[in-house]
């Protein structure tokens, strides 16, 4: 098999807390109630960013309207097909495999999140103690979950876009990774979401491809508040969206390196690092990754997908 990592039969096994019950036969995870490339080289507030080329919230036929736009109810991330990438859902098949656990990625690629060391594996959050009714990944600052790297989290030559619904606590000048996949050499590149970031409005949300293009929101969101924090890339135009609205971006953003972008062999991070720095604490409900040009009514169906889906 392509994946590297835990592999064998999922096994039960006695877990601390309250259980969350989903589908399958496997057995589900009880609940609980160093710098990835530097920093920003320059900050601002919402619609700011830091680039190497000029930035404005000027629009574009990339640009969706501040507020995005209503999508059906019936809209289904898997209508995207192979664009879809990662599609991570915590009340589903979240499961304990080999002593460790394995998040099963819904997405056509099934590019599973894992974590073998079980000091590191965050526990499940009961959809009473969720978001909007939604089971959640709890991180409480000690716990991270990767993906193997594949053809299909390499973004450098497409157009991309990455979702979390999530909420925060962490408290600056702490910082962290929600999703995060880079070469850790000076720029840095490769694309990151993170809760809180230095040299920005500390205690918001930023995305960033290098450390010449950072774009971050405005400060004030480590508030315990669920919310649906994307990156878009379509074209040059390189986006950071919240609850359906752009709140910063950078028009061009090209020329970053795209080999170190790619980070060939290089695993995916959720929640953390290996080095037990810019650790979240937090939850995060659900993620989703594609691969490949989105329209803007995409874009839209996407947003409130996610937001119907958690009540925000």
């Amino acid at each position: 098999m392509r994946r590297a990592g835990l592999v064998g039969g999922l096994f039960a096994v006695a877990v601390l807390g309250v259980v969350y019950a989903c589908g399958g036969d496997d057995p589900v995870v009880g609940s609980s109630s160093g710098d990835a490339g530097g920093s920003s080289s320059s900050s601002s507030s919402s619609g700011s960013s830091s680039s190497s080329s000029s930035s404005s919230s000027s629009g574009g036929d990339a640009a969706l309207p501040d507020g995005g736009g209503d999508a059906a109810p019936s809209f289904d991330p898997a209508s995207l097909g192979g664009r879809l990438v990662l599609w991570l859902k915590a009340e589903a098949q979240y499961v304990q495999a080999d002593g460790g656990v394995r998040w099963r990625d819904q997405s056509p690629a099934k590019n599973d999140a894992v974590q073998a060391d079980p000091a590191r594996v965050p526990a499940l959050s009961a959809a009473d103690a969720g978001v909007g009714g939604h089971a959640a990944v709890r991180f409480t600052g000690q716990e991270y979950l990767q993906i193997a790297d594949h053809a299909s989290l390499r973004w450098a030559q497409a157009d991309f876009a990455i979702y979390a619904v999530v909420r925060h606590f962490n408290v600056p000048p702490s910082y962290a990774i929600i999703y995060a996949k880079w070469t850790d050499v000076s720029p840095f590149p490769g694309i990151f979401l993170w809760a809180n970031y230095p040299g920005t409005p500390a205690d918001g949300y930023v995305t960033r491809l290098d450390t010449a293009r950072v774009v971050s929101s405005d400060g004030g969101q480590n508030d315990g508040k669920a919310r649906v924090v994307g990156a878009w890339k379509a074209g040059s135009r390189f986006e950071l969206r919240i609850d359906g609205a752009k709140v910063g971006e950078i028009p061009d953003a090209g020329g970053y390196d795209p080999v170190g972008f790619d980070a060939v062999g290089r695993p995916v991070f959720l929640g953390g690092r290996p080095e037990l720095v810019q650790m979240l604490d937090g939850d995060v409900a659900e993620i989703v990754g594609v691969k490949g040009a989105l329209s803007v009514a995409e874009i839209g169906n996407i947003e409130a997908y996610l937001k119907t889906r958690h009540g925000l």
